[in-house]
């Protein structure tokens, strides 16, 4: 993250210290830089010599990605008014997630790369990740209108202070983040634009014994739990709010049974990703009940999210 903020933890928590792990440590990126995707369409992509040109490939993969998006994605909604809601989504960049971007992002290059470039640039990919012994969360902000010409006066304001951002583990230790994007750190006028980005936290940290160990070993963590405080909300009415919110997204399944969904296809979505292209508004009306909707929810943000990471 080019000019991240370093991060300094509330004294109010017992914060962990991030450690450094030997060389030989586990790491979720790495490990996954290991081994080729499970994922069917994977194999599928490049069992044709010009995958670029197979559209029903392209959908399927545009489609992995939405359901990779929305697994390792929570957001949590925050009332402005009656009409307006503002929106904080926490999308884990988890290696599968990295692995179905790659994946569009190469079908969506006219080149006939085959599976062993596709592999090694993986690899690659994953390794530079892995170097940082940090896990990443893309955090975006939307409101549920926009009017970019509207002035100061008359726009809500939320303040997200990063540094105040903590993840948890299943032992109850808590952890700042090591860096995050500046933007995250200052006001953000709802009703004008999106905000978008990084926060990373340590990997691994010193336990009571001093010993440097994984902050989330999925062996006995779930569940990735990451809380905010201190958010404020200021509304045109001059109305001032305190906001104390919780993320969770699951990590690990109790059971591993290792069962693959196979994603839905809809014929009629653009597959191709757009580096400036907005994420969708909030609609507080659609019941959780209608995946119609939430479909096309969240294949609009996986394009967003798919344009954000791979962004220059």
């Amino acid at each position: 993250m080019v000019g991240a903020c370093d991060a300094s933890a509330p004294t109010s928590l017992p914060y962990l210290e991030a450690c450094v792990p030997p060389t030989d440590g586990y790491n979720l990126y790495r490990e996954a830089s290991e081994q080729y995707p499970e994922e069917p369409v994977f194999a599928e992509a490049f069992r044709t010599g010009q995958p670029y040109f197979d559209i029903d490939i392209r959908r399927r993969a545009l489609h992995t990605l939405k359901d990779q998006v929305r697994r390792w994605s929570n957001f949590q909604d925050i009332l402005v008014n009656d009409d307006q809601v503002a929106r904080i989504t926490l999308t884990f960049i988890h290696p599968e997630l990295v692995e179905t971007i790659l994946l569009n992002h190469s079908l969506a290059q006219p080149s006939n790369i085959n599976r062993d470039q596709f592999a090694t640039e993986l690899k690659t990919q994953l390794g530079k990740l892995a170097d940082h012994n940090e896990l990443y969360f893309l955090v975006t902000v939307t409101d549920s209108s926009y009017n970019p010409l509207v002035t100061e006066k008359d726009v809500a304001i939320l303040s997200i202070p990063a540094q105040d951002i903590t993840l948890m583990n299943s032992e109850n230790g808590f952890v700042a983040p090591k860096h995050y994007d500046p933007p995250l750190g200052q006001d953000i006028y709802l009703s004008r634009n999106h905000l978008s980005g990084y926060v990373a936290f340590p990997m691994f940290v010193k336990d009571k014994e001093d010993k440097c160990v994984l902050m989330l070993d999925p062996s006995s963590n779930t569940t990735i739990t990451i809380g905010a405080t201190n958010i404020k909300l200021s509304t045109t009415a001059g109305n001032v709010s305190n906001h104390q919110l919780t993320w969770l997204i699951r990590y690990h399944s109790l059971l591993d049974l290792n069962i693959i969904p196979t994603p839905a296809i809809v014929s009629d979505q653009n597959i191709a990703p757009e580096c400036c292209h907005a994420p969708p508004t909030p609609d507080v009306t659609r019941l959780p009940t209608d995946e119609t909707y939430w479909n096309s929810y969240w294949v609009e943000v996986a394009r967003y999210v798919w344009g954000y990471v791979v962004a220059p």
